[in-house]
């Protein structure tokens, strides 16, 4: 078959989508009996290009994939709201990225085979903004002392 068509397996996955010669090729929608799900493009039966993959423990994928796997540029985002953003090489965070936790809290460097490296950063989102602004009240307030007539002592 050859065109956009719709394929069900008995064990209740199901592919929609364009196909050429009954492989899954060009853009199509792939549902797994459990739920899990990949919107987006497909090469010679296998997930290639660019997709979107839906976990069914809520956790989502969006970018390049090859071969079936996150590969290129993507972003993952785990259902607690932590958000991986940056380079991936066949199914593993590698190269440089960012990984923020939900609280604003980040850290950004490079990654190696889904392990953070010593080449990165780590910065406290939440906590850096209210030290920043503690450290411009303590400021301002030191330069309005100084600033301050002052009264001779007798």
């Amino acid at each position: 078959m050859t065109g956009e068509g719709l394929i069900e397996w008995v064990n209740g996955d199901r592919y929609e989508g364009t196909m050429l010669a009954g492989r899954k090729h060009g853009k199509g929608i792939f549902t797994w009996q459990d739920g899990q799900r990949y919107e987006g493009e497909w090469a010679d039966d296998m997930i290639n290009g660019v997709g979107h993959l839906y976990y069914t423990n809520g956790d989502h994928y969006e970018g390049s994939f090859r071969s079936g796997e996150p590969h290129g540029t993507g972003t993952y985002t785990l259902k607690n709201g932590d958000v991986y953003v940056g380079a991936w090489v066949a199914g593993n965070k590698h190269g440089q990225g960012r990984l923020t936790w939900s609280n604003g809290d980040y850290w950004e460097g490079e990654f190696r085979d889904d392990q953070q490296t010593s080449n990165g950063k780590m910065m406290y989102g939440q906590a850096s903004a209210q030290g920043e602004r503690a450290g411009a009240a303590e400021k301002a307030a030191a330069a309005a002392e100084k600033a301050a007539p002052r009264k001779k002592g007798k």
